[in-house]
Formats: C-alpha cells, structure tokens, sequence
C-alpha cells in the first residue's frame, strides 16, 4: 500500500456527502466526469463492475465504492472509495489488487481510498493515468 501526504492547507470537496443523497450523488458524477475525461483521452472503453444496489434495488449510499471501472480493452479496473476527511488520516492511499469477475479470469485493480480535496483528486488522476498506462 501507499500512501500521499496530507496538505494541511487543501480545500476538501464534497465535504458530508455521506450524510447528503444529492451531495453524494454529485460526488459520483465527479468521478465519472474524471474516469471519462481519462478514459477518453486513452481511447478507452470502460464500465462499472460493481453493483451499487441492494437486493432490493435501493441504491447503496456508503461510498465503498463511490465509482468503479472497468476498462476491456486492459483487463484491469479502478475502485474509488470515498471517505471523509479526517485529522491524522492520509488523504489519500492506493493498493494494486486482483479480482475475479469471472471464474477464471484474473482482473488487475487499482483500488483508491481518498477523502477528497483538490490535491488528493489531482493525485487520483494522476494515479489513474499512469495505471492505464502500464
């Protein structure tokens, strides 16, 4: 696991979505926004791999994960999970994983757990990049 270093003076965004549907629902939409952008530049093709919904088809509001994507064309996957920012916590951290979608058949995941200011998105993006890019 790594780990980026907190900047003291960030601005956090989105801060209490998790107490907030709209809010939370915003903070999704900007994470498509940011795996679109990325995934366009690359000439990518992704999906969601993870289902947001219960059995009861009510919509999960935990933020693990707030977005996923798969990316075919790479047989690999990006898992955002958003928290809230907390005093002696990293704002960000990132493992690589695998997982299997399909019995069988090994995905590479790049998982990012971020309390989301600008300098902690800017490192997402960047991360993201350079996981598509391997």
């Amino acid at each position: 696991m790594d780990v980026a270093v907190k900047n003291k003076n960030d601005k956090y965004l989105f801060v209490g979505f998790l107490e907030n549907k709209r809010l939370y629902n915003l903070t999704a939409a900007y994470w498509h926004r940011i795996i679109y952008k990325i995934a366009e530049e690359k000439q990518l093709d992704f999906r969601p791999y993870i289902n947001l919904y219960d059995i009861h088809g009510h919509k999960e509001y935990d933020a693990n994960p707030i977005f996923s994507a798969f990316f075919p064309g790479l047989n690999k996957a990006v898992r955002i999970i958003q928290d809230e920012p907390e005093a002696d916590a990293p704002d960000l951290t990132y493992w690589k994983d695998k997982i299997e979608q399909e019995e069988g058949h090994p995905t590479k995941e790049l998982v990012i757990a971020v309390a989301l200011s600008v300098s902690s998105a800017a490192e997402a993006k960047r991360l993201i990049a350079d996981w598509l890019e391997e």
